[in-house]
């Protein structure tokens, strides 16, 4: 793939139009795409991953924020990309996500636009439209560029820190990357696979033990077993189960035998109990009879009844006159009660102050009340009047107040609208000056953020060199240390050497062969010289030599982390001095203090002025409203102050000599009532009196009629129901006798006059202890069938649970082992999970690529080799994945983490190219005519740099071009042709430019 032309619009920082001519860069073979901090030079690099996949890398991601902030909000944010693939050239375009102006109506309202893309191919006579969707575009992309995204952005877009990290990265991260660029998916499924299935074999196992073992437990408890049931652990305890189960089964059908007879003896007890208990209750009954016949006849009063009887018979002589007796006796007591009250009104009428009514007759006492009556309705209306007049009176008081209220409420909202006028120019003044402060303060705030950021970051900046320094000291001090341990086991060695003769003469035994050469005579064996070395000498130099290793690769690997820190902060801080950024940076603070301040006045001030306008308009309004009010109330005041003394001068002349209107109202009112109670006590008494004779004349008939000389004595009239119940017992008298002399003539009640008392309550608990026995027989007679019909049903269901346990048990063994090969653990000898076996034959691919770039960069001291032990320490499955350096110098193999920080830059570089020419292959050998490195450059030394840029003036063989993205200023010189990306506050722009001159 070769990159041929690249056209910005509103894109990222870039807010016009932009272009890239990569033809023109690559012409050069290597070029530089330079610029400040934050200018856009990874931009560029986004432009050309969203062109082809429609994202860009990393956190970055995010395709709302891709249409530039700086753009004019009419102009489409596009990506327009030419490029080679697979021997293609193509045209693509898209949009991002973005918001425009209405282009119908009116308003500042933007609308949504969704994501575009276009594909073009050159036929040779221009270009043809080959998809204008963006699932259309992805389909053609993919097919030609056959890599996804992730493996594009490591194949053509090397991201160096990136790879720093997959550099010093455990085995299990290194997997997760290498897992995303190659496809050993189908490896991990076949491990989830195996895995799942070992799961599921031993679930159904234990599922099928549970279950047996509770189906035993169960019927244990249910056939109340003497004995529990063997535990299924393995296997092996089927049989015990199996035998166990027989004997339950023969000892059920015993016990259900036995109860069954038990069961049969106790019906036959239960029967002649029932039986006698029959009979005895006959005889009780017989004798309970013939005691009560003889305790009725003892209990009879002979007196008594005929008491009784002789009630009964004066009673019905004399009931015919009951009628006539009670009209006589109600008729006497209602005249009396008529002359009484009539007595009562005689004497109030005569002491009424009243001539007319005096000595009058009782005819004339009905029309003395109706005419009371139409006098006292006439003064009914006018005495509610009179009752009202001091509340009417108290209102006319406060209309009066509320019209003075009124006029006072319009004169103070008056006198404030006077007070607020000088008061508003004031706040008027104050806002102003508070509105340019806060435009001040946002500009300030800006700036102090900034130098705040500069301050911090210059201090951060200067701790950092001073630690540098130091560790530098200590690094060297630690590289000094272990090359000379290492100098003195080599030293060691060879003396060791020199003097192994007489090490070996040490152990020749006469008669026994020499190692060397067979024979069993040793005339004249070595003897130790002077210095002579031994292999605990040796081991001990060697133990100091890795002690001294861990403390110079320590060193380093903290060196390179403070060097890299230092860069950061050397980048964020720039050149200036700690002390003048703050001091900078406290008087940006100090004016933004102040307007701030002058700001929060200026706001406090509309508030205040706000509200003193709310205030003033309220007032207006208050005093047209309080002088409106005032008038209306006068008026009515005025009105009802007239209709009071119409009022009063009706009621004087209508309550006469009486205290009130309502007095004498009252009093007529009570005289009408009482001459009215009067006039009809006149009627009853003529009434009464008349009733009273009527009812004697009838009387007088009746007892000649009925043979009465005199009238009886009402007492011996009952009252009807005491007259029946008295009847009642006349009658149940003679029953009684009749009924107990029957009874004791009975035959049966006769026959048992001579025999003893019954005990029937020893009966009846001889016949209940029987049937007890029965039920007891028959509960232990149905649970012992039940018993034995569950233990013959469940018995075969039993058995096929327990034959099946031993081919599912076999198979979850085998299911194990097969999963636990797969994923590292017992019966894989070298622990490796099958996915990081696969990946770590890709891993040796891409060691042994990089390897010729590391090689060459580092003048032939450094390969990668694959490291198995150390990435079998780190977890379990990951064997085969870890990485090291090999040291050409001192033929020992090093931590990754040991290298300096140039050292780290150069061996991620070569793993990165190595990668991308791996994953290259991978994806079906594509030629990659375009190259980008991005960053790491300023950790470099002059000497390293330069091959470095000699590694990578060899990539162009073959036409690639390759592009470094970095502000490093010595690439400026070294670098000829260049893209220099410019940062301004419009947005960012674009030029081609040459390198400068040394």
């Amino acid at each position: 793939m070769r990159l041929h032309r690249l056209e910005l619009e509103a894109f990222g920082p870039f807010a016009g139009h932009e272009e890239v001519d990569f033809d023109r860069l690559s012409d050069a073979g290597l070029f530089l795409l330079s610029g400040p901090t934050g200018a856009g030079k990874t931009s560029v690099l986004d432009a050309v991953c969203f062109a082809l996949f429609g994202q860009v890398p990393g956190a970055r991601d995010t395709a709302a924020r891709l249409a530039s902030d700086h753009r004019d909000p009419a102009t489409t944010p596009r990506v327009t990309l030419e490029a080679t693939i697979a021997g293609r050239r193509i045209r693509v375009s898209r949009t991002p996500p973005h918001a425009r102006p209405r282009k119908r109506g009116e308003g500042d309202e933007l609308v949504s636009v969704s994501a575009t893309a276009t594909l073009e191919v050159d036929a040779g006579d221009g270009w043809t439209p080959v998809a204008s969707r963006i699932e259309e575009v992805a389909h053609e992309l993919d097919a030609l560029l056959g890599m996804t995204a992730s493996q594009f952005l490591q194949v053509v877009m090397l991201p160096q820190g990136a790879f720093s990290g997959f550099l010093r990265a455990d085995a299990k991260s290194r997997q997760a990357l290498l897992e995303r660029l190659f496809d050993a998916g189908r490896f991990s499924r076949v491990e989830d696979r195996l895995r799942d299935q070992d799961r599921t074999a031993a679930s159904v196992v234990a599922q099928a033990r549970v279950a047996a073992s509770t189906a035993l437990a169960a019927a244990a408890g249910r056939w109340e077993s003497p004995q529990s049931p063997p535990e299924l652990t393995d296997g092996d305890d089927v049989d015990d189960v199996a035998t166990w189960l027989a004997g339950e089964e023969e000892r059920l059908r015993l016990a259900h035998e036995q109860a069954a007879a038990a069961l049969e003896s106790a019906r036959d007890v239960a029967r002649e109990a029932a039986a006698a208990r029959d009979q005895a209750r006959e005889v009780a009954e017989r004798q309970r009879r013939r005691r009560d016949a003889l305790e009725r006849l003892r209990a009879g009063d002979e007196d008594a009844q005929r008491e009784r009887a002789a009630r009964l018979d004066a009673h019905r002589r004399a009931v015919p006159l009951a009628g006539h007796l009670s009209q006589v006796a109600a008729a006497r007591a209602a005249a009396g009660d008529a002359e009484r009250t009539l007595a009562k009104a005689r004497a109030w009428i005569d002491g009424l102050e009243d001539d007319a009514l005096a000595g009058t007759a009782p005819d004339g006492w009905g029309a003395g009340a109706r005419e009371r009556a139409e006098q006292a309705a006439a003064l009914r209306d006018l005495a509610e009047l009179e009752a009202g007049l001091p509340g009417r009176r108290g209102e006319l008081e406060r209309r009066r107040l509320a019209a003075r209220a009124d006029a006072e409420r319009a004169a103070a909202a008056r006198a404030r609208g006077d007070q607020a006028e000088a008061q508003e120019r004031d706040l008027r003044d104050r806002v102003e000056r508070g509105r340019r402060a806060a435009t001040t303060a946002a500009e300030l705030a800006a700036q102090a953020t900034a130098a705040g950021e500069r301050a911090a970051a210059a201090l951060e900046r200067d701790r950092l060199e001073r630690e540098v320094q130091a560790c530098v000291a200590r690094a060297q001090a630690a590289v000094d240390a272990h090359q000379a341990a290492l100098d003195a086991v080599l030293d060691l060695r060879r003396r060791r050497l020199e003097g192994y003769a007489a090490e070996l003469a040490a152990g020749l035994r006469d008669g026994e062969a020499c190692p060397v050469c067979g024979g069993d005579h040793h005339p004249a064996p070595a003897r130790p010289g002077d210095g002579h070395v031994d292999a605990a000498q040796e081991e001990r130099a060697e133990a100091e030599v890795e002690r001294l290793r861990g403390r110079r690769e320590d060193a380093e690997r903290l060196l390179g982390e403070r060097r890299q820190e230092l860069a950061a902060a050397q980048q964020a801080a720039g050149l200036g001095a700690a002390e003048a950024l703050a001091a900078e940076r406290d008087a940006l603070e100090r004016r933004l203090a102040e307007a701030r301040e002058i700001a929060g006045a200026g706001e406090g001030a509309a508030t205040a002025l706000a509200e003193l306008e709310r205030r003033r308009t309220a007032d207006r309004e208050t005093e047209q409203e309080a002088l409106r009010a005032a008038s209306a109330a006068t008026a009515r005041a005025d009105a009802l102050a007239e209709e009071l003394d119409a009022v009063a001068a009706r009621v004087a002349q209508a309550r006469g000599d009486a205290p009130s209107v309502a007095a004498r109202m009252r009093a007529l009112e009570h005289e009408a009532r009482y001459l009215e109670k009067a006039a009809a006590a006149h009627e009853g008494a003529q009434a009464a009196a008349a009733a009273l004779d009527a009812a004697e004349a009838r009387l007088a008939a009746a007892l000649a009629e009925h043979g009465f000389d005199a009238p009886p004595d009402p007492r011996t009239i009952l009252a009807p129901r005491d007259a029946a119940a008295l009847e009642q017992e006349v009658e149940r008298d003679a029953r009684e006798r009749r009924s107990a002399e029957a009874a004791l003539a009975a035959p049966e009640v006769a026959a048992v006059a001579e025999l003893p008392p019954v005990d029937l309550a020893a009966v009846e608990r001889r016949t209940a202890e029987a049937r007890d026995a029965v039920e007891r027989a028959t509960a232990v007679a149905d649970a012992a069938r039940r018993r034995h019909a569950d233990v013959t049903e469940r018995l075969a269901g039993l058995r096929t649970v327990l034959d099946a346990l031993g081919p599912l048990t076999d198979a979850a063994r085998r299911a194990h082992a097969l999963s636990e090969l797969a994923r590292g653990g017992s019966g894989n000898a070298r622990r490796i999970q099958l996915s990081a076996w696969v990946l770590a034959a890709r891993l040796e691919q891409v060691a042994a690529a990089a390897t010729i770039h590391l090689r060459r960069m580092s003048s032939g001291r450094y390969a990668l080799v694959l490291h198995e032990e150390a990435a079998s320490a780190r977890g379990k499955g990951t064997a085969g994945l870890g990485l090291r350096v090999q040291d050409g110098w001192t033929g020992e193999e090093r931590d990754t983490a040991t290298l300096s920080g140039g050292e780290s830059f150069f061996a991620s570089l070569a793993l990165a190219l190595g990668l991308a020419e791996t994953v290259s292959a991978e994806a079906g050998g594509a030629q990659l005519g375009t190259l980008f490195i991005d960053e790491g450059f300023g950790s470099l030394d002059e000497q390293t740099l330069d091959e470095v840029l000699a590694v990578l003036d060899e990539l162009r063989d073959g036409g690639r071009a390759v592009g470094i993205v970095s502000h490093v200023p010595e690439l400026k010189q070294r670098v000829p042709a260049q893209l220099l990306v410019e940062k301004a506050r419009d947005g960012s722009h674009l030029r081609h430019a040459a390198a400068a001159p040394l």
